[in-house]
């Protein structure tokens, strides 16, 4: 009021990587009760002023930047940016070819990519365009994201029990080239199966030479 006085003081605000720990650390330890509001301080207008710079993070040129807002999108829980969380998940806009000689292919880098389905699942909001986009990420270059997505899938599991089309997803995922996406799928479809051709499925993975799918398939199995 200009006198000088404030019956609350002011308190400091966190910057983006520390605000990134405590929410990170919060949602570990609390899971679906995970509130960002009382992480963040308890005063929605902090929240509010964090999801306006995190969103801001989104259209700079750095690709560890754009990754530092996605993360902290999901985990302030801007459900705001959920379409723009999807288009940054389809963009298959090519790298220059001297990033594709170290490895690159799309500007979106395959860590945005994963991060992007990591995020979503914090959002906790399934509808027509998070599961189109999410199929379609299944099929994505880079394993950590096809592996991510069979964790939201599970994640996601009462809602998508039952339906045909993540079952058959999931069952060509159990053939992929790297094991632990094998292992994520196993585990997914003990969410998302309801029936006997599911199960044989995982029991017909006990001959597999990693043990960390032949547990992530009795796991799916008990589930």
């Amino acid at each position: 009021d200009g006198n000088g006085h404030q019956a609350i003081p002011f308190r400091d605000l966190a910057g983006n990587n520390r605000l990134l720990q405590i929410l990170t650390a919060a949602y570990n330890r609390q899971g679906r009760d995970f509130d960002p509001v009382a992480t963040a301080g308890g005063d929605p207008d902090d929240l509010e002023y964090y999801r306006h710079r995190a969103a801001g993070l989104l259209s700079h040129k750095a690709w560890q930047d754009r990754n530092l807002g996605v993360k902290l999108i999901g985990l302030t829980r801007h459900r705001e940016k959920i379409p723009t969380l999807l288009k940054m998940l389809s963009d298959k806009t090519p790298v220059s070819r001297v990033k594709r000689m170290f490895g690159g292919d799309f500007e979106q880098v395959g860590f945005i990519r994963r991060n992007i389905v990591q995020a979503l699942q914090i959002l906790d909001t399934f509808d027509e365009g998070v599961e189109k986009h999410l199929l379609s990420a299944l099929e994505d270059n880079y394993f950590e994201v096809r592996a991510q997505v069979c964790r939201t899938a599970a994640h996601f599991g009462p809602v998508l029990a039952g339906k045909s089309v993540w079952i058959d997803a999931l069952f060509e995922r159990l053939d992929d080239g790297c094991f632990e996406v094998v292992i994520e799928a196993a585990k997914a479809l003990g969410e998302v199966g309801t029936d006997n051709k599911v199960a044989e499925r995982l029991l017909a993975l006990n001959e597999s030479h990693y043990w960390q799918v032949r547990n992530a398939a009795l796991h799916g199995i008990k589930r």
